[in-house]
């Protein structure tokens, strides 16, 4: 398949799915019942984050509905979410505003 036309193909499916991806994927109460392996996959790289004593500003490529973004910003990371399905982005946007974090959604998920 040519790249341009799978790259059009992965933007389009996420942004129809965009509204269901986050209650499919993370659920509204975050209890990964749905996927657990979402959970240890979050937990792992949090967890290796801090093993390495990474810092600086951390840069999430896909980051759909933004989810691993707010969690390392919740650690204290500086975080930079970018997807290219627009609708990722404004779903990341409004799950930021929703657990009322400081500063601009605009300024933490950008579109790709």
């Amino acid at each position: 398949m040519i790249p341009g036309r799978q790259k059009k193909l992965t933007k389009d499916f996420f942004n129809i799915v965009a509204d269901e991806w986050f209650t499919r994927t993370y659920d509204p109460d975050q209890t990964f019942l749905k996927f657990p392996s979402n959970r240890v996959r979050m937990e792992l790289v949090v967890r290796e984050i801090k093993r390495l004593k990474i810092r600086g500003l951390m840069l999430d490529v896909g980051c759909g509905t933004g989810e691993l973004v707010l969690e390392l910003q919740k650690k204290g990371n500086r975080v930079l979410g970018i997807d290219i399905a627009e609708r990722m982005i404004e779903k990341a946007k409004e799950n930021f505003r929703q657990r009322k974090r400081t500063g601009s959604p605009d300024e933490v998920f950008k579109p790709a």
